[in-house]
C-alpha cells in the first residue's frame, strides 16, 4: 500500500516554465492521509463484504463468523508480548477452519511480515479469507480443503 502511495505522490510532474519539475505534491502528512482514507476504504468494503456474507450465511453448515473485536483480542493473546525482533521474524499462522479471515487478521495487526495460511471447506469462506489477505497486501496461502482429513482442492496465494 505504502509503494502505491510513493509512486503516486512521485509520479506526480507539474510543468513550470517550460521544464518538467518535481512536484512534491504530497508531504509527509498528507501521504499519512491518503494512506488513513485508503485503509478506511478497505476497511469498509471489508465490512460491507462480511456483514452481506453474515446475512446470507450465517449459521449455514454450522459456521458462525467471529466479531472483529474478538479477532484482534484473540490475536493480542496469541502474539503475546513480543520483541521488534520476533515481531518481524519470519513466522507462519496456521487456522484450519480459517472463514474470513478474521483470526488471521487478528494476528496480523500485531505481526503484518509473518506468514498466514488459511484452511477451509466452504470455498465461499476461502475467497472472503484470500480477498482479505490481498486487500492488506499479507503473504499467505489460503486452501480450500478439509483439515480433518487433509485433503486439498484449491490453494490461493497472496501477497
Amino acid at each position: 500500500m505504502e509503494t502505491l502511495i510513493d509512486i503516486l505522490c512521485w509520479g506526480m510532474l507539474a510543468w513550470t516554465v517550460g521544464n518538467f519539475t518535481l512536484n512534491y505534491f504530497a508531504t509527509k502528512a498528507q501521504m499519512e492521509e491518503i494512506k488513513a482514507e485508503l485503509d478506511e476504504k478497505i476497511r469498509v468494503v471489508q465490512l460491507i463484504t462480511e456483514q452481506n456474507m453474515l446475512l446470507a450465511y450465517d449459521g449455514e453448515n454450522g459456521q458462525f463468523f467471529t466479531p472483529p473485536a474478538i479477532a484482534r483480542m484473540m490475536g493480542q493473546m496469541t502474539v503475546g508480548e513480543l520483541t521488534p525482533d520476533e515481531r518481524t521474524a519470519k513466522k507462519s499462522v496456521y487456522d484450519p477452519a480459517c472463514g474470513s479471515g478474521r483470526m488471521l487478521l487478528g494476528v496480523a495487526e500485531q505481526c503484518p511480515h509473518w506468514l498466514f495460511v488459511g484452511k477451509d471447506t466452504d470455498l465461499r469462506c476461502v475467497r472472503l479469507c484470500a480477498m482479505n489477505l490481498a486487500l492488506r497486501n499479507l503473504y499467505g496461502y489460503v486452501i480450500h480443503g478439509n483439515s480433518l482429513t487433509n485433503e486439498e482442492w484449491l490453494v490461493y496465494r497472496t501477497g
